[in-house]
């Protein structure tokens, strides 16, 4: 009975462990991902709070450089945009663009040299946040 209850009290502080970690720490594991993956780019997407408002992502791959359009919602800001451009082109290694449109808000991010140099030594959400 003890060793049952020893067992039963171990999987429970797993299981609030795991509930109790953000979503946002799993996207690292998508770092180095490509635009063509559109599993790996939605489920950035996805997992980010600002990403709720994303209603349709365009994955342009036939010719570089290679980016992503983004259709929001209307309530879409600009800080929404932020964080899911510097998400997608620090995991996104082949990304060079960001665009996000809707009907009140149109905006475009395109990667260069001082942009990917910052990008490259963050590590963790933490630090991705703070840069921003």
């Amino acid at each position: 009975m003890k060793k049952m209850s020893i067992a039963l009290l171990l999987c429970l502080m797993a299981l609030i462990s795991a509930c109790g970690q953000g979503k946002t720490e799993d996207l690292f594991r998508y770092e180095h991902s490509f635009v063509g993956d559109n599993n790996a780019v939605s489920q950035i997407i996805k997992h980010l709070p600002e990403g709720q408002t994303v209603e349709q992502i365009e994955l342009h791959t036939i010719e570089q450089p290679y980016g992503i359009t983004l259709y929001v919602a209307d309530d879409f800001t600009e800080e929404d945009f932020n964080v899911l451009a510097a998400y997608l082109l620090k995991l996104v290694d082949n990304c060079e663009w960001i665009a996000a449109e809707s009907s009140t808000f149109t905006e475009k991010i395109v990667r260069d040299k001082e942009l990917t140099e910052k990008l490259h030594d963050i590590e963790t959400d933490d630090e991705l946040r703070a840069y921003l």
